[in-house]
């Protein structure tokens, strides 16, 4: 994902004065990009710090955002880019899965950021139309000697209980999901466009 920060944010006559002090375009640009950087990488820290999963826990989600987002040049002007998971989260759209049939939906907090493929015994079933990947977790097995049964004929045998199971649901499996996008995880248009300007005018002045 880009942010555009384009040389047509900043006023005819400052424009101007840049043209007439630089000579390369692109040192312009990099001078735009430095300048909005840190605005994107501060929003992320501070979503990193206070988001969290729907289990309590802090989501690993924005410091990988944060640490691949870097600052770049076009011919326009200064660009800062993201990874592309940034754009499902601002824009919103659906998700739907790649090299597997189904999405899976962590349903406990043992489960997140983990796969199916990471748990022994897995098992699936349908319930209310839906489809669920479970677990079988042997507990503390029952006596093997169990206990004795009378037969028929009056005689005793030998009962051997079976291991007790315990199930756990992990996931529910969907062909698709949809998300929310919300363009408040980042800095607002007027927040950057501002930051640009005045880093831009420190960067000719200082060249003056």
């Amino acid at each position: 994902m880009q942010i555009r920060i384009a040389t047509t944010d900043l006023s005819k006559p400052q424009r101007e004065r840049l043209a007439a002090a630089m000579r390369s375009p692109a040192l312009i640009g990099r001078a735009m990009a430095e300048s909005a950087l840190p605005l994107y990488q501060r929003q992320m820290a501070t979503n990193a710090r206070s988001n969290r999963n729907r289990f309590g826990a802090r989501s690993t989600f924005w410091n990988r955002m944060n640490s691949g987002t870097r600052g770049g040049v076009t011919p326009a002007g200064g660009v800062v880019m993201m990874p592309r998971e940034m754009r499902l989260r601002v824009n919103g759209g659906t998700v739907r899965p790649v090299n597997a049939k189904n999405l899976t939906i962590p349903l406990r907090a043992e489960a997140y950021g983990k796969s199916l493929r990471q748990f022994e015994r897995v098992f699936f079933f349908r319930k209310g139309g839906r489809l669920f990947g479970a677990t079988r977790s042997l507990q503390v097995p029952r006596s093997r000697r169990g206990g004795t049964a009378q037969n028929r004929d009056g005689s005793r045998r030998l009962v051997q209980s079976d291991d007790a199971q315990r199930i756990t649901v992990l996931f529910l499996l969907v062909k698709s999901a949809t998300i929310r996008g919300n363009r408040g995880l980042l800095p607002s248009d007027d927040v950057v466009s501002s930051a640009v300007i005045r880093g831009v005018t420190r960067f000719v002045r200082a060249r003056q």
